[in-house]
C-alpha cells in the first residue's frame, strides 16, 4: 500500500521569541502550539486535496476520503499531528467513466479496449483484458503517488504561504490563550 506521513518542522527560535514578547508560560504556549497543530493539519487536508485535484483532475470527493487526520498522543510535551494519505492507485470507476466506440473514457484517460463489469467484490469497475481471450482481465486506476508527493512536498509544505499561516495561528492561539488565564 502507497501511503505517507508528513514530518514537518517549525523553527522554534521565532516561537520562543514571540512566546517571551508576550510573556507566556511554557504551559500556555503548550496550549497554543497543540492548537496550532490542529489546525494547521485541517488547512493541510484541504489545500492538498484541492492542489492535488486541480493537478490531476481528479474530483475532490475521490481524494478527501483519502487524507486523514490521526489524534496525537497527549503525553507532555507532544505537539504532534499526524496527517496520512492514502496515495494508492484510483480506480477508474470513481472517475465517473464513459463508454465509447473504442473502450472506456473517464476524465481525459482512455483505456482502448476497456470495459465496465461487475468485479469479485460485487461492484462495478472498470476492466481490460490481456490478450484475445476471455480472461484474465485487468481491473484499471490512475496511480496518484509521485504527483502528489511532488505536490505536498514542493508546492505546500516548502511554501511561503504554510509558514506564514503558521506563525499567524499560533500568535493569535498564544494570544488567546495568555488572555484567557488573566
Amino acid at each position: 500500500m502507497s501511503s505517507r506521513f508528513l514530518d514537518i518542522d517549525v523553527d522554534t527560535g521565532d516561537l520562543q521569541q514571540l512566546a517571551l514578547d508576550l510573556s507566556a508560560t511554557p504551559k500556555e504556549v503548550d496550549r497554543a502550539l497543540r492548537s496550532t497543530a490542529n489546525r494547521m493539519a485541517g488547512w493541510l487536508k484541504t489545500k492538498s486535496a484541492a492542489g492535488i485535484s486541480k493537478k490531476l483532475d481528479i474530483p475532490q470527493k475521490v481524494l478527501r476520503k483519502r487524507i486523514h487526520t490521526l489524534k496525537s498522543s497527549r503525553g507532555k510535551g507532544s505537539n504532534e499531528k499526524k496527517i496520512w494519505f492514502g496515495l494508492n492507485p484510483i480506480s477508474l470507476m470513481s472517475l465517473n467513466p464513459k463508454k465509447t466506440a473504442s473502450g472506456i473514457k473517464a476524465r481525459g484517460i482512455t483505456v482502448n479496449g476497456g470495459f465496465i463489469s461487475m468485479g469479485k467484490n460485487r461492484r462495478l469497475n472498470v476492466f481490460k483484458r490481456r490478450g484475445k481471450k476471455r480472461l484474465p482481465i485487468d481491473k484499471q486506476s490512475v496511480g496518484i503517488y509521485k504527483e502528489s508527493i511532488q505536490f505536498i512536498d514542493n508546492r505546500l509544505l516548502a511554501s511561503r504561504e504554510f509558514k506564514s499561516v503558521f506563525f499567524k495561528t499560533f500568535e493569535r492561539n498564544l494570544k488567546w490563550w495568555t488572555s484567557a488565564g488573566k
